[in-house]
This record gives C-alpha cells, sequence and structure tokens, in this order.
C-alpha cells in the first residue's frame, strides 16, 4: 500500500510519518526546503512514569470482536478502557531543516510513503534533473536515515541546521549534528526555550 501525493505538505497533519517505536519523523516534502519534525520518545514534560495499564490486554480481544462485527462506534468507546494513567505532555525534539540551492521552479513531483516498505520519499525534476529523497527509520539500528540524490553529478548542494524548542545544546563535527539537551523535566509543563 502507497500513500502518494503530488504536492508538498502545507501543514504538520499533511505530512508523512515515518518511526520505529522510539524515534519518528513527520516529512514535509518541500522542494526548496524540506521541513522534517523529529522526536524521540523518552521527551515528556514531568518525570518518568509506567504508563501500562495492566488490564489492557483482557479489553482487546473485546475490541477486536466489536471490529469484526463493525460496530466502530463501541469498540473506540472500550478503547479508553486500555488507557494507561494521565500522562506528562509529549514534547518535540525539533526539526531538521533542509535547503536546496536549485531553485524552486519544478515539474513531476511526487511525495510517497510506502507502508510495506516503511519508506517515504520525495522525486522531482528541476529542469533536466530528477531530485530524490529517501527516508525510513531503523528499528535495530535506532537511526532515522536520509539519502539524497541528483541524477546529474555536481547538481546536489544543500545546507542542513537543526534546531530546538526545548534547552539545547548543537555539536556539529564533520557531517554530523548531535543535540544534547537538558532534562525536560526541569522546565515545567512549558517548552524549555534555547538560552
Amino acid at each position: 500500500m502507497k500513500l502518494q501525493y503530488d504536492k508538498p505538505a502545507s501543514v504538520w497533519t499533511e505530512g508523512l510519518p515515518i518511526g520505529n517505536g522510539r524515534l519518528g519523523g513527520m516529512i514535509f516534502g518541500g522542494v526548496e526546503q524540506e521541513k522534517i519534525g523529529v522526536n524521540e520518545d523518552t521527551l515528556w514534560s514531568g518525570y518518568p512514569t509506567d504508563g501500562n495499564n495492566p488490564n489492557a490486554k483482557e479489553v482487546l480481544p473485546k475490541v477486536r470482536k466489536l471490529i469484526q462485527e463493525r460496530r466502530y462506534q463501541e469498540a473506540d468507546t472500550l478503547t479508553r478502557e486500555m488507557q494507561g494513567p494521565y500522562t506528562q505532555s509529549y514534547l518535540p525534539f525539533g526539526e531538521l531543516l533542509l535547503r536546496f540551492e536549485h531553485g524552486g521552479i519544478h515539474h513531476s513531483y511526487k511525495r510517497t510513503l510506502d507502508i510495506e516498505q516503511a519508506l517515504h520519499s520525495v522525486e522531482y525534476q528541476v529542469g533536466n534533473v530528477t531530485y530524490k529523497r529517501e527516508m525510513f527509520a531503523s528499528n535495530p539500528h535506532q537511526v532515522i536515515v536520509l539519502r539524497l540524490t541528483a541524477s546529474v553529478q555536481g547538481k546536489l548542494h544543500v545546507h542542513a541546521t537543526l534546531d530546538s524548542p526545548l534547552r539545547h545544546t548543537l555539536h556539529v563535527q564533520g557531517r554530523s549534528f548531535r543535540i544534547i539537551r537538558y532534562r525536560s523535566g526541569t522546565c515545567g509543563p512549558q517548552l524549555c526555550r534555547k538560552r
């Protein structure tokens, strides 16, 4: 199964997600500028707690039965008994911004999420050059991978920045970015801002 679009996302809810259970990305698919919202599962306000509901496994078969019977409203209501206790707010890790130097006049745009392969891709042409971005999240390796290609050698020029609304320090080493974050629990329910 594939989700496919002929233009970039203009708002967060139009983005296409990738993730591995711990790391996640929301990809907009821009042409001149790509924006990727990045998340990591330990970024919560407050302190770590056990959010598991031990009774959820007993409710799940009932929910599945209701779905099989096409009683969706009742299934939805029953799923609330599977939820854990109240948790803190989930905080965003940051945004990876990629700015391309090829201009914005493009054609043959295609943004795809291949659900079976868990692969996101953006492909378009500027002049006679085809640009392609592929992105996936690897669970065994605990990384998000981004591959950038151009059909003509020497035509791929990109500037990358990484930022976060949380208090952090950014380290750039060679071709690697690394954000060192401060404990999110120390700044209360509001987002911590950079100093």
